[in-house]
């Protein structure tokens, strides 16, 4: 069933309300949009139902995304990551840089890690709870 044109009005609107009220966040909103994006092309059909998206999928392409961010490169006085935020440093990234500390730099070395890569994803996925997700919330 499609939803109502109420409901897609409501969707938009909150979206909006991520992308404008968000600019203090990091890129969480654009990282958000994109992996909502690939999930619907990777599982949604062209039925007009509805899409279940879990928020350990959206982590997973967090994770995805955010892998080869998480790389120091070579500063002129020590090695940085790139910095995501204009405060502090965003909260996944830090979580991933620590992930590829202990896992290593292969994604798909991480992701074979069951028991490593389901806490990964756990972690990443409160974050995303917290952080982009909470602003799509309805507000009556």
């Amino acid at each position: 069933m499609l939803p109502t044109s109420d409901e897609q009005i409501r969707f938009l609107v909150q979206f909006q309300r991520l992308l404008d009220e968000g600019l203090f966040v990091a890129t969480y909103k654009f990282v958000l949009l994109l992996a909502l994006a690939d999930l619907s092309i990777e599982h949604g059909d062209d039925s007009g139902a509805a899409l279940t998206v879990s928020t350990n999928a959206i982590a997973e392409k967090f994770i995805r995304y955010y892998w080869r961010q998480a790389v120091p490169y070579p500063a002129a006085a020590d090695t940085r990551v790139l910095q995501q935020n204009t405060g502090q440093q965003a909260a996944v990234l830090n979580v991933v840089r620590r992930a590829r500390t202990t896992l290593g730099d292969s994604l798909t070395a991480a992701m074979n890690n069951d028991s490593a890569w389901r806490r990964l994803v756990r972690e990443v996925a409160e974050v995303v709870r917290v952080m982009p997700l909470w602003k799509l919330q309805t507000v009556d």
